[in-house]
């Protein structure tokens, strides 16, 4: 099962001064499923507690998706989602490459790249990992919907692996050695866990359950492969967990 956030409620892991990721680039992944509504939602965000140090992407105003770099949000031009029909499970992943350089894919495709330069600023001082929270103030701060599959790593991801992770595959599948964190909020694995590390999760207020993604998962023996599927290098072990 996947989490569902009501806009009140949130997941965070405080790392205590100093923070998983020391340099540049790193990348962030999650699984959303946006609600009926067009708001600014800080779905998964790296900070600092405050908007000094904070990175980050979610569903933005209008349909569209959003990077966040301090306190600025970039968003698309397009739109990818609706308010008049339900939004279907959307793969989101961004890739700080740079203190200049961000590009954010939607599905699989690059939605938006933002070479805002925000500076030299400290990568650990961002020691607070959000899931449904941001730091700014006001009614756009915490995410309302659904989310699952959440990984940081300490490198920049390729094309082909965004596509292996839009396919559905595990961030454990992906680049494993560069996966500092992982949450999958549910699925094959206890909700605020993380299988990787001591990285538990903890909840303000009450987030729910929900269907998860289909997310091929490593196991053995080796069941099949989606068609046209960039298999993870060296990972042929996977078994599949479909919640519908």
């Amino acid at each position: 099962m996947a989490i569902s956030f009501d806009g009140d409620d949130h997941l965070t892991k405080d790392y205590s001064g100093t923070g998983p990721i020391s340099s540049y680039p790193f990348t962030m992944a999650a699984w959303f499923k946006p609600p009926e509504e067009y708001k600014d939602w800080q779905g998964f965000v790296l900070s600092d507690g405050t908007e000094t140090a904070r990175y980050g992407m979610g569903p933005a105003n209008y349909g569209r998706w959003a990077i966040y770099r301090q306190d600025i949000e970039k968003r698309t031009a397009a739109n990818y989602y609706t308010d008049s029909s339900p939004n279907d499970w959307t793969q989101s992943t961004c890739i700080f490459n740079a203190q200049a350089d961000r590009k954010l894919y939607v599905n699989g495709s690059l939605a938006i790249s933002d070479g805002g330069n925000i500076g030299v600023t400290t990568l650990t001082d961002a020691d607070v990992i959000g899931f449904g929270f941001g730091p700014t103030a006001g009614s756009n701060e915490l995410y309302k919907g659904e989310m699952a599959e959440c990984g940081l790593w300490n490198a920049a991801l390729t094309t082909a692996e965004i596509d292996s992770l839009n396919a559905g595959f595990s961030p454990l599948l992906i680049r494993p050695g560069s996966l500092v964190g992982y949450w999958p909020l549910g699925g094959a694995f206890s909700d605020y866990i993380d299988p990787i590390g001591s990285n538990t999760l903890s909840a303000t207020g009450d987030p729910t359950a929900a269907a998860h993604p289909r997310i091929f998962y490593p196991t053995s023996p080796q069941i099949g492969v989606p068609s046209g599927t960039v298999v993870p290098n060296a990972m042929h072990h996977y078994r599949m967990l479909r919640c519908s």
